[in-house]
């Protein structure tokens, strides 16, 4: 008998060969992609900065963010912060549904 307060551990028995559990060969579900993706359609961009004369350097101080981070964003070699990207569709005036894609 156990003592007051102590609880005891009941060991798992083994399972018989004619009571296996069936296990589903079925084929794996296709995950659903994750809601709230997006990216920036750069072109858009791009066209927007060419448009109002601006340089990386001219835009980058305009939307106050580095001039690498903004050369990596536009060269699609990092993927932005939306921090990041509002500032710069702000600083060009852009309207954020023209340039953020949602997938």
């Amino acid at each position: 008998m156990a003592k007051p307060g102590i609880e005891t551990i009941q060991p798992e028995l083994p399972i018989a060969a004619g009571n296996r559990p069936s296990v589903s060969r079925a084929m794996p579900r296709e995950v659903p992609a994750r809601a709230g993706r997006w990216t920036l359609d750069i072109r858009q961009v791009e066209r927007a900065r060419i448009i109002a004369n601006m340089t990386y350097q001219q835009l980058a101080a305009a939307a106050h963010v580095d001039r690498a981070t903004l050369s990596d964003m536009l060269n699609n070699r990092r993927n932005p912060t939306l921090g990041s990207v509002h500032a710069v569709i702000h600083a060009l005036g852009l309207d954020p549904a023209a340039v953020l894609v949602f997938t």
